[in-house]
């Protein structure tokens, strides 16, 4: 018993410095997305402002950023408003067939039958 919670504490080990290093990773790329967009940002305002000022300039990049984080807020609520496909109930399950009521069943009928052909003539 104590080699299995051994064995589950050095895996619970082992996962949590693989997400950790994941966590790492993943939190670089972001910070070097974050400063590439910051280039990109300053480029776009150096340009805007030959075309349209200093403050054309900051009221055009301001108006584009404020849209974007409106569509992106505004993107897992449309996604929460959808309806869910409805759930189709799982087909009913055939029940088993008794033997005796089959055999019952199977009687009545030939016996009907060979009542009703004694009736026709």
């Amino acid at each position: 018993m104590i080699t299995g919670l051994l064995q589950l504490a050095q895996t619970i080990a082992r996962d949590a410095r693989h997400a950790a290093r994941a966590t790492l990773w993943q939190t670089a790329a972001l910070l070097v997305a974050l400063i590439g967009a910051g280039f990109i940002l300053a480029g776009l305002y150096s340009a805007l402002h030959g075309m349209a000022g200093p403050v054309g300039a900051g009221l055009i990049l301001g108006a584009v950023l404020i849209a974007l984080a409106t569509a992106l807020w505004l993107r897992p609520r449309a996604d929460h408003l959808q309806r869910p496909a409805p759930v189709q109930p799982p087909p009913a399950a055939a029940k088993p067939v008794d033997p005796v009521s089959t055999a019952v069943f199977a009687a009545g009928f030939v016996l009907g039958r060979i009542l009703a052909d004694r009736t026709r003539d």
